[in-house]
């Protein structure tokens, strides 16, 4: 197996590196852009198994990916790749906003994304759908569920109808984090007037990796 892309300063790889520690991501600890250039194969080689072990899909039009340290990074990395300029001018900002995305203190971090295959009827059905960032549920079996709440900075929103993205963060209770640990069986759902899907378990293996982001808060 061919080594991961390892971090300026950093004795270790990524993703392995992320799951390791959960501190927020430095200005120094960030790839240049031509060293990131010189990786991205081998990122992106990693990036898509380990996105597909922390996604929830619900319903045919909602995916949840929980995001964690090596996620944010892997974007912050895009994000400076597509425009160089931010490695000086906006950095700074962007680090601060990222960074909100950071599991921390039982909080579970994710993007929410909703998709249209067909672009034509995308804004009508995004219309519908106002409101539905407040409707994402995450519930521990024993536990109330807990719906995600916009992260603030992150959310732009759109008074007419909803965005395609959503970053929110599920905040669980000392008790339900724990038997998340535990394995207590995890359920996902949107409860909206216009989109009422649910997911009876989410999967052991997504289970497993989101249960580190809980150890290491």
């Amino acid at each position: 197996m061919k080594p991961a892309p390892r971090h300026p300063g950093s004795g270790k790889s990524s993703p392995d590196h992320a799951n390791t520690a959960m501190a927020k991501i430095s200005r120094d600890s960030l790839l240049k852009p031509a060293t990131y250039a010189a990786q991205r194969a081998e990122w992106r080689e990693r990036v898509i198994p380990f996105k597909k072990l922390r996604t929830v899909h619900i319903g045919k039009q909602a995916t949840v990916l929980f995001e964690n340290e090596f996620t944010v990074r892997y974007q912050l990395q895009e994000m400076i790749r597509v425009d160089k300029s931010m490695e000086t001018d906006d950095l700074a900002h962007e680090l601060a906003v990222y960074n909100a995305l950071i599991p921390t203190n039982q909080a579970l971090k994710a993007t929410l994304m909703l998709e249209f295959v067909d672009a034509d009827i995308r804004d009508a059905k995004l219309a519908q759908l106002q409101g539905i960032e407040q409707a994402v549920w995450l519930k521990v079996d024993g536990h109330p569920p807990v719906h995600g709440r916009p992260i603030p900075g992150l959310d732009e929103r759109n008074t007419d109808r909803a965005s395609s993205v959503y970053f929110l963060s599920f905040q669980l209770s000392p008790e339900a984090a724990r038997d998340f640990i535990c394995g207590e069986a995890v359920a996902m759902g949107i409860d909206h007037p216009a989109y009422r899907h649910s997911v009876d378990e989410i999967s052991p293996e997504t289970q497993s990796v989101l249960m580190e982001d809980l150890k290491l808060n």
